[in-house]
Order: C-alpha cells, then sequence, then structure tokens
C-alpha cells in the first residue's frame, strides 16, 4: 500500500526466452527465473533427477509450468497470492547482466571483425599507395634518365661546336724565327682563340677569358692589359704590327688600337653605324699605313696590299666572302675565304720546307720581324 491509499499492482509484461532471444518464455525454474521458451529448455542437459541448470544463475532447478496471472492478483486470491507473483529484482538484475554480458562479447567479436576486415581494407589501400609511390618513382626515374640523357645530348653537341671551333682555328702551333721559344710553348693550347706576333713578342687571348704574352710587347698595349680585372669584357680579337702598331678589341664591342688615321677613321665608322657586323680581323703590312680590315659579313677594306695579295684579289674578283688576312713587314701574306681555302705567298724561300708535312692543314699564318713566322694547322 502507499500513502496515498491504494495497492501496486504487478505490471504485466512477456519475456523472451534468454537462449534463443526470439519466443517468449514459458517456463519457470525453481531457482525462480523465468525467461525460457519450452523448445530451449528441451535442449538444456538434464541430471538423473530431470533437474536442468539454470543458464542465468547456473543453479540445479526443477522446471514448472508458468501460469500468467490475468489482472492484478493470482487465482488463489487475496493480498497474500499478489505479493508471491510480485517481480523480484535481483531476478531482474540478473537478467540484465546475463544480456549485458552477451551484447559485449557480440560487441567484442564485432570489434575483432571489424579489425580484422580494416586490416583487409588497409592492405589493399597500402598496396595501392605502393603501387602509386613505384609508379611515381618509375616516372621519375624516367624523367632523370631524360634529362640526363638531355643534358648529355647537348654536352655532346657543345663539345662538337667547340671541337669544331678549335679545329678551324688549328689546334697545333709551328714557329720560326721568333725570340722566346719556350714562352711561346708555354702560352699556345688548343684554347687559344686568337694569336699574334711581330716578330718581337707573341701574345694569345683564350676561350675562358684569360690572355698572356711574351716580353717585347708594344707599351701602349702592355700598359692596356697589365693588371686587367678579369671582371671587366674580355678581349676577343688582337692583331701586332711593325712600328708599334697594335689593335685590341673587347667582347662589350670596345676596341683600342695604334695604328694609320685611315684605318682609325674606317674603324670608328664601323663602331658607329655597326656597318659589316663589325671587325673579324686587322692586319699591318710593311708601311706605317698598310692594313688590311676583314669584317663579320666577308667585307673587307685595304688602301694597299702586297702585289701577290692583290692578283689574287683580282682572279676571286674582289668578292665579300674573307674570313681572315694577316700581312707581314716584309710583303709576307696570308687570306683565307669562308669556305675554308687558304693562300699565301712573299714567303721566306725556307718556307715551303718547313711547312711541307703540314700544308694541307694549315690555318692562320701570322708574320713578323726578320722573316719570322707562325703556323697554326690541324
Amino acid at each position: 500500500h502507499t500513502d496515498r491509499g491504494y495497492q501496486r499492482v504487478k505490471r504485466q509484461r512477456r519475456h523472451q526466452c534468454v537462449i534463443c532471444l526470439e519466443r517468449d518464455s514459458e517456463l519457470k525454474l525453481d531457482c525462480g527465473h523465468d525467461e525460457l521458451c519450452i523448445q530451449c529448455t528441451d535442449r538444456l542437459p538434464r541430471d538423473q533427477d530431470g533437474k536442468v541448470t539454470c543458464p542465468l544463475c547456473r543453479r540445479t532447478s526443477a522446471i514448472r509450468r508458468e501460469a500468467p496471472a490475468a489482472g492484478g492478483a493470482a487465482a488463489g486470491g487475496g493480498s497474500g497470492g499478489a505479493a508471491a507473483d510480485e517481480e523480484v529484482p535481483a531476478d531482474e538484475e540478473a537478467a540484465a547482466r546475463a544480456q549485458l554480458q552477451r551484447l559485449q562479447k557480440e560487441a567484442a567479436d564485432i570489434a575483432a571483425e571489424t579489425a580484422d576486415v580494416h586490416a583487409i581494407v588497409r592492405g589493399f589501400e597500402k598496396k595501392r599507395e605502393d603501387d602509386a609511390a613505384a609508379l611515381e618513382q618509375q616516372r621519375q626515374a624516367v624523367e632523370a634518365a631524360r634529362a640526363a640523357a638531355y643534358h648529355h645530348e647537348k654536352a655532346a653537341e657543345a663539345a662538337e661546336i667547340l671541337e669544331s671551333k678549335r679545329s678551324s682555328r688549328g689546334k697545333k702551333l709551328a714557329f720560326a724565327g721568333l725570340p722566346h721559344t719556350d714562352h711561346i710553348k708555354g702560352i699556345f693550347s688548343e684554347d687559344v682563340v686568337c694569336i699574334a706576333t711581330d716578330g718581337n713578342a707573341t701574345i694569345t687571348i683564350y676561350e675562358h677569358a684569360a690572355w698572356a704574352w711574351t716580353p717585347g710587347l708594344p707599351t701602349a698595349l702592355h700598359n692596356k692589359l697589365t693588371g686587367r680585372q678579369k671582371t671587366l669584357p674580355r678581349p676577343t680579337i688582337v692583331a701586332l704590327g711593325s712600328e708599334s702598331r697594335y689593335y685590341i678589341a673587347f667582347a662589350d664591342g670596345q676596341a683600342v688600337w695604334h695604328g694609320p688615321g685611315e684605318m682609325a677613321s674606317v674603324l670608328l665608322d664601323v663602331a658607329l653605324t655597326s656597318l659589316h657586323g663589325g671587325v673579324r680581323s686587322v692586319a699591318f703590312g710593311e708601311g706605317f699605313d698598310t692594313f688590311f680590315l676583314v669584317f663579320n659579313d666577308g667585307w673587307w677594306h685595304a688602301p694597299g696590299m702586297p702585289a701577290g695579295l692583290g692578283r689574287l684579289m683580282e682572279s676571286r674578283k674582289c668578292r665579300p666572302d674573307l674570313k681572315c688576312v694577316s700581312l707581314g713587314p716584309n710583303g709576307e701574306w696570308f687570306l683565307e675565304a669562308q669556305n675554308g681555302r687558304s693562300w699565301w705567298g712573299g714567303v721566306p724561300e725556307d718556307f715551303a720546307d718547313f711547312i711541307a708535312n703540314v700544308k694541307d692543314r694549315i690555318t692562320f699564318i701570322d708574320f713578323g720581324a726578320r722573316e719570322s713566322y707562325l703556323i697554326r694547322y690541324n
């Protein structure tokens, strides 16, 4: 009873069988648990007295069929009967704990299975990542190989171009009548882009923006080059002649010279107007006013020249296809055309014997005082 004066009536509800979790409970054990259906109870092991072990409390109990009451009391009537059929909290807690244990086990099984499946999925993902990484590594290797091949090809092209330039200039040197022979041998190499002599001094300019000379260089030129900073534009063309004449040009297009006034006038016009694409070679002849300029487009300017060279120019109809001309103080001369053919004349008597073995491979000749000369060849 309660302080409100009414009797608490048991709430009727049907339990599910704790074994199959499908059918309603129909039997009750002596231990008090009633969450069993007939089918599942019949499958429980029995002792010799026909009793079963309760799946909830593990007690050996006899089986009796449950007869659910209708209304608030059993058929025996009275408040005593109602009290006898009241729900037992302990039994419900045990059933709840059993259900909790089952769910926890199911959750653990699901978690384990989930972990296994996740490992399988991760294995597929890892394989896909590894395949992608291997493919990327292969792609990078192919790109690296292509880049290496490209650089190798470019390096080979550059080396071929450089070799062609060096062969065009002449990779070997021979000379006669020049002083400081050991010094000349020491400053010449196949990377010399320009070499000149006046019979007293010899000067060389290299591919790597350096230069060297032997003693006897004209004072003005010597002062110009001595102490010149390597960061300044490098020399590109040099020529020497008798009477301290010289010409030297630099990579920025500037040039310095000592020579006849007509040569200065022509050089200034070329510099101011970019006429003929600039100067390619300069040569000084017998007299102070004798010179020969060759321009980059093959045209040339010469106020006078040795007779033999004049006849050659006439026979070639003064074609503007020159590559280089050099002159000497005693009427010597050398001419190379853009097609690679070359001619020379006015040379000393022993010159033919000196060049007998290389005459078909000569690329440049320069002449100096006292019938001296130097020859570049391959």
